[in-house]
């Protein structure tokens, strides 16, 4: 099992939850230019980055190391669906139409990717 130090961890942490959350943040900001949109997707974007990338990400990655040699693509893939598959159960409930959903689960997909990019670069140094 692939074992990652303590503060390492919690660096990585740390910048994938306030990565994840500038994609939508800066697309909110280029379709909205009334109000400070970019403001109100990071404020609550970072706490449920937060989370989502302690509780799904950080193990996904010690298991993802646990049998493949972590390397940026594997990653992003593995952070996209760690993005995408959470919001697409909700969805499961939700009649929506499919356009809402595939663009939804893109974005969402997108942040997941760049989360796990930003926790990339700070562990991989980390000798596992």
């Amino acid at each position: 099992m692939a074992r990652i130090s303590g503060l390492c961890a919690f660096l990585g942490i740390l910048a994938a939850s306030v990565a994840a959350p500038l994609p939508i943040a800066l697309l909110a900001s280029l379709i909205d230019r009334g109000t400070d949109p970019a403001f109100v997707v990071m404020l609550f974007g970072v706490p449920i980055a937060l989370l989502h990338s302690a509780m799904l990400g950080l193990p996904g990655f010690v298991i993802l190391a646990g049998y493949f040699r972590p390397n940026w693509w594997r990653v992003m893939l593995a952070g996209f669906l760690i993005g995408a598959l959470p919001i697409g159960t909700l969805y499961l409930w939700a009649p929506t139409d499919w356009a809402t959903f595939v663009w939804t689960e893109l974005a969402m997909g997108f942040s997941g990717a760049t989360g796990a990019l930003a926790f990339w670069a700070i562990v991989r140094h980390e000798p596992i």
